[in-house]
């Protein structure tokens, strides 16, 4: 099904690389795929946000996470192809919000009266954790802060989030909360000063945590993650870490990142393909050293744990269009090859809603540039990265092309022929009157590819218009194919790459273009190594109490992520299941667990049988050798 040598990609890409005005240069990269790897990311290092902003927010209507339609299936469809994905429900209104639980307050009770833009229910929670389930994400979620400490005159009150911890415990997927926050960009703009107090309630929930999920749930039990402040300074970042409590608490550091500055910035547009905005980002090194230093956890991780490239919302036409596409590329390909400590999951901002929006809010959840760029990147690129040549981009003068690279993605997740050793690269061409020309270099012996996968991202001329509003687009084309959803459901087309059989002609890149490549049987050494590219991921069941719910409300044919998972997992999860209450989820897992049991007796007997007969046979030849020797 693939294309063949006279595809019209060929065609299209000869013709915008002799555009009028446009230069041609030829480059060579080199890719190590022998030596030490780069970093290692998660299977989930794309992942995304959603937020409580209210309607009133210019850019945010119907976006809340209260407000969306968590059973369309146009989003589960959408969103299942990004899979797998943490979801992170919080931002800057996230300490606002109250939890409506069976054991509310009266004052709580008034609260989500008056406020019903910050109020999540417990049926709401059932529906969020449902779309998780279905669309194969696990969810990271920022408790409030703010609202209980008054102004900092009183420290934090952590009664209605262990009310909501609690019923989390009792009524969701084991596994399905993966992770919680307290407080969103605390110590910024006068939010929060007292950073003691704030790791004082940060003690509080790790206890709560910890009490709610013991026993047999321990396993299961969420992460701890923080101090989620805006950027890496001293100021707020560093405080955090130089509580020494702070740092034995947590298990994931994350901050926050918006590269260009704010949204309202009338030049955004400018300085977004600005080769200045894509040089080595010091801060990320420097975020990934206090980490290294300050976590004392052998496990301990750090993410973005939101970013974009402007914020305030983003800027309509540059955020969500082809503009933001290429920063986003690039700072993938820089978070995951950050010295000290890589970063291993960017959490986007956002899923929907804002001018920064994969899937547009304000047009029926028509994927923007960047939606496709990240199903493009969870097709092909794994979770090894590898060390590129450095291009030179981007100081005066200089190229304007960046490379990054990963082992390929493959094995049964896979949806292009991929096998183990392939490796992917992403090339990003932010020039805009020049054509790349890129060969790989072949003077290493240690691995060389035989075929190419091609994957060329540009503005939809016929959707867009000319040029210069091409990069304004919100219309892409993936080898001249208009990248759009199919029907009402919003089904995806299947996205057919090019196939090069000879690997030594050039990649072209025209301007303002990005291409990803997949370089088939090139048997790169640190690629064979690995078994697959992703980790095994936790399969989370959906409790019965969801799924009663669920199936009240909803006619849309549930869609079990693509997940593998293991034999222990599978019993693990059914304890965990047993013990939310189904006599009848109990039996199974009870005679399930039975049957594992008894064939693992039978295993070990046979096993112990195999020994006993091989050691009688050592002895007997041994016996019959002194024998022979006596007679002869």
């Amino acid at each position: 099904r693939h294309c063949d040598d006279r595809h019209p990609h060929q065609i299209i890409m000869a013709e915008a690389a002799n555009r009028a005005g446009v230069k041609r240069k030829r480059t060579t990269i080199a890719i190590d795929g022998t030596s030490a790897s780069a970093g290692e990311v998660r299977p989930e290092f794309l992942s995304f946000t959603l937020d409580w902003w209210p309607d009133e927010e210019p850019g945010w209507e119907g976006s809340s996470v209260l407000k969306l339609d968590l059973a369309s299936p146009r989003l589960i469809n959408a969103a299942s192809a990004l899979a797998p994905f943490f979801l992170r429900v919080g931002g800057w209104e996230a300490d606002r919000v109250v939890y409506l639980t069976d054991d509310a307050t009266p004052w709580e009770r008034k609260y989500c009266i008056d406020n019903p833009d910050y109020c999540l229910t417990m049926t709401k929670w059932a529906a969020i954790a449902t779309f998780a389930q279905k669309v194969g994400a696990r969810i990271v979620f920022c408790l409030a802060y703010l609202l209980s400490i008054e102004n900092e005159t009183k420290d934090w009150d952590g009664s209605n989030a262990r009310d909501f911890i609690e019923h989390v415990a009792k009524t969701s997927p084991p596994g399905l909360l993966y992770g919680l926050e307290l407080g969103n960009e605390p110590l910024h703009k006068g939010r929060s000063t007292n950073a003691t107090r704030h790791v004082l309630a940060y003690q509080q929930l790790r206890d709560i945590i910890d009490e709610t999920w013991n026993g047999n749930l321990k396993a299961f039990r969420p992460k701890l993650l923080g101090p989620a402040t805006t950027g890496v300074n001293q100021k707020s970042f560093g405080k955090f870490l130089s509580f020494v409590e702070f740092c034995d608490m947590i298990d994931v550091a994350t901050y926050h990142d918006y590269r260009c500055g704010s949204g309202r910035n009338e030049n955004l547009s400018v300085e977004a393909i600005d080769p200045k905005s894509f040089r080595e980002h010091n801060k990320l090194h420097h975020a990934a050293k206090l980490v290294e230093t300050a976590l004392t956890k052998p496990d301990a991780e750090i993410w973005v744990g939101e970013g974009s490239m402007a914020y305030n919302s983003g800027r309509e036409n540059v955020t969500d269009s082809l503009q933001n596409s290429f920063w986003y590329a690039n700072m993938l390909g820089q978070l995951s090859k950050t010295r000290h400590m890589t970063h291993s999951v960017f959490c986007r901002q956002a899923l929907i809603g804002g001018w920064y929006d994969l899937l547009s809010h304000s047009n029926n959840l028509d994927p923007n540039p960047d939606y496709w760029l990240a199903v493009l990147w969870k097709q092909l690129m794994g979770t090894t990265s590898l060390f590129s040549e450095r291009i030179g981009c981007c100081e005066e003068g200089s190229s304007r092309l960046l490379v990054h690279a990963f082992c390929a993605r493959h094995g049964e997740s896979s949806m292009h022929d991929v096998v183990g050793g392939d490796v992917a690269v992403v090339l990003i061409n932010i020039a805009n009157d020049t054509s790349y020309e890129v060969t790989l270099d072949d003077t290493s012996d240690a691995w060389d590819a035989e075929s190419r996968l091609e994957f060329l991202i540009e503005a939809d001329v016929e959707m867009s218009g000319a040029a210069p509003s091409m990069l304004s687009s919100r219309r892409i084309t993936i080898n001249g194919q208009s990248m759009m959803m199919i029907g009402p459901n919003g089904e995806l087309p299947e996205i057919v790459p090019f196939v090069r059989h000879d690997p030594d002609a050039g990649m072209i890149l025209p301007p303002f273009s990005i291409m990803f490549a997949v370089l088939g049987g090139a048997k790169a050494p640190l690629c064979l190594e690995k078994t697959s590219t992703r980790k095994e991921i936790d399969k989370v069941v959906m409790a019965p109490e969801i799924r009663s719910k669920a199936s009240e409300n909803e006619s849309v044919v549930r869609v079990e992520p693509k997940l593998r998972t293991t034999t222990k997992l599978f019993f693990e999860s059914t304890r965990g299941l047993t013990s939310s209450g189904s006599s009848l989820d109990a039996n199974g897992a009870v005679l399930a667990e039975l049957c594992f049991v008894i064939a693992s007796v039978c295993l070990v007997v046979v096993g112990m049988l195999f020994l006993a007969r091989s050691k009688f046979i050592s002895k007997r030849r041994r016996q019959l050798g002194r024998i022979q020797r006596h007679n002869f």
